[in-house]
């Protein structure tokens, strides 16, 4: 009543006691201006030269090692007089030692790291690598022959390593400066580059010690892709610790026994894991682990309690622009019976606040924006000021500070902690990788006799999410060079698992789609009279269920009907639950329902071994049958 002009929003309806819930800043230590990633590195080195730092199938370093590894590689690089402090280089580089080697050398003389994974296609590869603007190139073969020649220098890892003598490289590097830069999906059709900074990364890693309580003592994974940003997540949580960093290939990731078998081996500790992978695992598979993170998509809840039952489960959560990870929580498996896992409280020098349309704190239990401020926020989008501008914004509460405005929909709880409740926009994650479903329509779209297009995101026959895509097609165009041509310019995770040809989109008065009238990919229900003992059959079942659609012939291949990674592992995993034992390297000789099934046949009638063909390899014409690339014959049979 005294302020009758004040419009009823701008009331500050929530009590004093509740906004301290809602304040979402946890405090932490200090990070001084002159602190980065390679003097915590330097100090884990003097700390304890002699610990495991990184272990590798049989190979394994220690600190005092990598540590002169990593100055080899810096000093040549320096020495070539193409890098320099502020100059961004490109990884083109294999998930290995060397990769390590490489990001931290980077960073030691001053210059930003780029990871670039070797498998995408040469198109996003070279728009990456123009958008940074990267200075240089370090690579090892058979990539490097492919990079060669360009305006950009591509050095031999191998050679930089090998080089002896010279000063050692001291460069001033400061807080503020950035440390790597990492590409994530774009609604536009473009990947944009995030700019993160050695503060950031070291306040994570302090988080790590500090609050994850990660100790010299223990063995952590390095599983993520090296262009994905938890795999800095992950090897910040081992190499500024003092702890050994022990890097699982990507063959081992496709097979859960020999994924289980190397965590054994390994004696492996931590792990960081995406929920739809954990959910092919058996929970004795994780029998080593003390701490199991779980990141890039939410839990599902009754996988959460019972292994928290195990082990100190954790559910992480955090975009790219938050240096990884903003929050966590950890998982108690009595008192977290609700139908969600929260994503809990912020790190410490970090903000994580819930706001409303107009900006103002939403009461607990009231649903908005997450946004995100603190140490670890990005400088922003590299080359791209107005994008930067609307996804980081000022303060509304705190003059002079910026936030990050996620795009996720949250709600306080009255302990304080967050609960996820999705997305505002149509961005998704999809195994872990955040997927802006408007690139992939742009690529389909720029297709010639596409005349329509949007993709979808529906949920998985098998758990989790996939992408549909929807294409309208000019008379007389077939679907199958559209879908070639799109799959070949956009990386693995970025492709369709189903596409459904319409006369036209479904729309809605105002013009828009109508999502909710798009024709759901279905999966057939088993016909009448179908023997489940006929291997053929049973393996046709289980493909109709894990890619949720029918239609299928013995003869379809596997990763063309919509089959990924992870779909390969659940095919797998269902198919033991019925005593057939396959392992992946067999399953992708012949990817074919035919060719599974040929399989199973053999494993149940084994063959004597041949003299001439040594029992474990693969006959060339079984691998030119299963129509890999020579990048995922390397991934999987290495030097074989």
């Amino acid at each position: 009543m005294a302020r009758p002009d004040l419009p009823i929003a701008a009331l500050a309806i929530v009590p004093e006691a509740e906004r301290q819930i809602l304040a979402g800043r946890t405090p932490g230590p200090e990070i001084a201006d002159e602190t980065n990633l390679i003097s915590l590195f330097d100090a884990a080195i003097a700390a304890g030269p002699t610990r495991p730092a990184l272990a590798i199938e049989e190979r394994s370093y220690d600190y005092a090692t990598l540590g002169r590894m990593v100055d080899s590689v810096a000093r040549a690089l320096a020495a070539t007089g193409a890098v320099g402090p502020g100059d961004r280089v490109g990884l083109l580089l294999d998930r290995s030692e060397w990769w390590v080697v490489a990001f931290l050398a980077t960073m030691k003389v001053g210059a930003a790291a780029v990871p670039l994974d070797p498998s995408y296609p040469r198109a996003r590869l070279d728009y990456m690598l123009g958008d940074a603007g990267c200075a240089a190139i370090l690579s090892q073969p058979p990539h490097i022959g492919s990079f060669g020649g360009g305006s950009v220098p591509v050095f031999d890892l191998d050679a930089l390593a090998a080089s002896e003598g010279g000063a050692a490289v001291s460069v001033a590097v400061t807080a503020a400066d950035v440390a790597y830069v990492i590409y994530t999906s774009g609604s536009t059709g473009r990947p944009k580059g995030v700019l993160l900074t050695h503060r950031g990364a070291v306040n994570l890693a302090l988080a790590h010690r500090d609050s994850l309580g990660i100790l010299p003592r223990h063995r952590v994974l390095q599983f993520a892709p090296t262009s994905f940003d938890a795999s800095v997540w992950e090897v910040l949580m081992a190499l500024m610790q003092g702890a050994c960093l022990v890097i699982v290939g990507p063959e081992r990731i496709r097979d859960p026994r020999e994924f289980a078998a190397y965590l054994r081996q390994q004696q492996v500790t931590v792990a960081t894991l995406p929920p739809t992978y954990l959910a092919q695992l058996d929970p004795d598979d994780l029998a080593p682990l003390q701490l199991l993170v779980s990141a890039g998509e939410p839990p599902d809840p009754d996988q959460a309690r019972l292994l928290a039952g195990r082990l100190c489960y954790v559910n992480a959560y955090g975009p790219t622009e938050a240096t990884v990870c903003a929050t966590w929580y950890q998982v108690d498996a009595e008192r977290d019976q609700g139908p969600s896992i929260p994503i809990g409280r912020a790190l410490p020098n970090t903000e994580v606040i819930v706001l409303d349309r107009l900006g103002a704190l939403a009461p607990v239990g009231v649903c908005g924006e997450i946004h995100i401020g603190g140490a670890g926020l990005a400088l922003g989008y590299l080359g791209q000021p107005e994008l930067t501008a609307r996804a980081f914004i000022d303060h509304p509460l705190r003059p002079g500070e910026r936030l990050y405005r996620t795009g996720d929909l949250g709600m306080v709880r009255a302990d304080g902690n967050i609960v996820y409740r999705g997305r505002i926009d149509a961005q998704v994650k999809i195994r872990g990788h955040r997927v802006e479903p408007g690139e992939i329509d742009y690529q389909i779209r720029r297709q010639p006799g596409v005349t329509e297009a949007v993709v979808s995101v529906r949920p998985a026959a098998a758990g989790g999410a996939d992408l549909v895509a929807y294409v309208v097609l000019a008379a007389g165009v077939s679907l199958d060079p559209v879908r070639r041509e799109v799959e070949a310019g956009l990386p693995s995770f970025l492709h369709p698992s189903a596409w459904v040809v319409l006369d036209a989109l479904p729309l809605l008065p105002n013009g828009k789609v109508d999502a909710a009238a798009l024709p759901v990919p279905t999966a057939a229900a088993p016909e009448e009279g179908e023997d489940e003992a006929d291997l053929a059959t049973l393996v046709a079942r289980i493909w109709r269920e894990v890619l949720g659609r029918d239609g299928l012939t013995p003869t379809d291949r596997f990763f063309e009907v919509g089959g990924d990674s992870i779909k390969a592992i659940q095919v797998v995993s269902r198919l033991r639950r019925h005593g057939l034992t396959v392992s992946m390297r067999d399953f992708l000789t012949d990817p074919t329902i035919a060719g599974l099934a040929r399989r199973l046949e053999a494993e149940a009638n084994p063959p004597l071994p041949s003299a001439a063909a040594p029992v474990g390899s693969a006959p060339a014409a079984a691998l030119n049958q299963a129509g890999l690339s020579h990048r995922e014959l390397e991934d999987l049979f290495g030097d074989e």
